[in-house]
């Protein structure tokens, strides 16, 4: 955990767990505290507690990803990371500012998310358009991995795995 505490389980025991039904949807701020142990935000609270340690949202995918379970709740904790990331990204005034109506009101959690999406879809093909041109002949080396299924290379044709790729290729 971030204060270095070691929780131990066992794969066993992390089934034994549940992921509490958690919506965050009228209170983005909670989100905010709860997500990561580390940050100035962390409250020291949580809605999930194993041998009573608040244990961050961001830590979730570590512990639950080998249950089974993670697959179902993957989709809604994706949401809040990137809900969290452009909250912090200014100040609470400032996201409130640009996710409102134009009539002054707060949008929704659903609208904001569907914003975020968006917007994450447009810079992805953005960024998969600049990796095409930027390595020409190259791409198809640079962007492809190893199919399992067909035992041969593919080349990427998605164009989140392709920014993803790019960012990570040039330390983005």
């Amino acid at each position: 955990l971030g204060n270095g505490t070691v929780i131990s389980m066992t794969v066993s025991e992390i089934r034994m767990l549940t992921i509490p039904a958690t919506s965050f949807a009228e209170n983005i701020e909670r989100l905010n505290q709860m997500w990561d142990d580390t940050s100035t935000h962390w409250q020291g609270d949580s809605v999930l507690k194993i041998d009573g340690n608040a244990i961050a949202l961001i830590h979730w995918p570590a512990i639950f990803k080998t249950t089974g379970v993670w697959s179902a709740h993957k989709s809604t904790w994706g949401e809040w990371k990137f809900l969290v990331e452009r909250y912090r990204s200014g100040t609470p005034a400032e996201f409130w500012a640009y996710f409102s109506t134009p009539q002054g009101d707060k949008m929704s959690y659903t609208a904001i998310c569907t914003v975020l999406r968006d917007e994450r879809k447009a810079s992805d093909e953005e960024l998969a358009q600049r990796a095409r041109l930027e390595y020409g002949d190259e791409f198809e080396v640079k962007f492809s991995y190893r199919s399992s299924k067909m035992s041969r290379r593919v080349v990427m044709t998605n164009a989140s795995a392709i920014a993803k790729e790019y960012k990570r290729l040039r330390n983005l």
